[in-house]
């Protein structure tokens, strides 16, 4: 054989024993931890290691990455609570807001009808109040002949019952012949009660004698 068959056998021979070494080493390990080992497939709660080599159950890995889910879950819990009251105090926001814009309208439109109403169409919703808030037809017609509108100005009864029924205040019911104060015109009623504003009562555009 020549040298070279030599060096051949000699390479082939050293690693056939590195492989040995490799298996020997892997079986000894496992000799030595076979209790451990068989606890660890047994249970799945232990985990073995050693220099350069480390196993560790599923399970194990599996309550870890629980642990781990369970503050991500906790986290987003306390994220989306904060989000509700978040959304909450939002909502309370709009709400207090729209009610706000709602009363200020609701006042705009009481003083504007307050500068416009006459004193004798206060007394007619004077006595709407005074009688379960309707008044017949026959009586607001009466009161209505005792006004200078009527007398002097030349102003239809139409016109006249027509704006309080304009500005949201009486409706008219043609089946019983009555008006009757509906709630927007009590609450502008008890607007100006509440807020001490003048009735304009005794009405001064109301003649105290009807026409001949």
């Amino acid at each position: 054989m020549t040298p070279s068959d030599w060096i051949k056998i000699a390479s082939l021979v050293v690693d056939i024993i590195k492989t040995m070494i490799t298996f020997g080493v892997v079986f000894l390990i496992f000799w030595l931890f076979k209790k451990e080992i068989r606890t660890l497939i047994k249970n799945g709660g232990l985990k073995l290691a050693v220099p350069g080599f480390s196993l560790e159950t599923i399970q194990k890995q599996q309550e870890e990455l629980g642990t781990k889910e369970k503050k991500e879950i906790k986290a987003l819990n306390s994220e989306l609570e904060k989000s509700k009251k978040a959304e909450k105090i939002l909502h309370e926001l709009q709400e207090y807001t729209a009610r706000d814009k709602d009363t200020l309208f609701l006042g705009y439109h009481f003083e504007k009808t307050y500068r416009l109403i006459f004193p004798s169409q206060m007394v007619i919703l004077n006595s709407m109040t005074n009688f379960n808030g309707e008044i017949p037809d026959a009586l607001a017609q009466a009161l209505f002949r005792r006004t200078i509108w009527a007398q002097q100005f030349n102003i239809s009864y139409e016109q006249f019952m027509g704006f309080l029924i304009q500005s949201g205040l009486i409706a008219y019911d043609p089946s019983s012949s009555k008006f009757t104060l509906i709630p927007l015109g009590r609450t502008f009623w008890e607007y100006l009660v509440s807020n001490n504003i003048p009735l304009k009562i005794p009405a001064y555009d109301v003649i105290t004698a009807p026409a001949e």
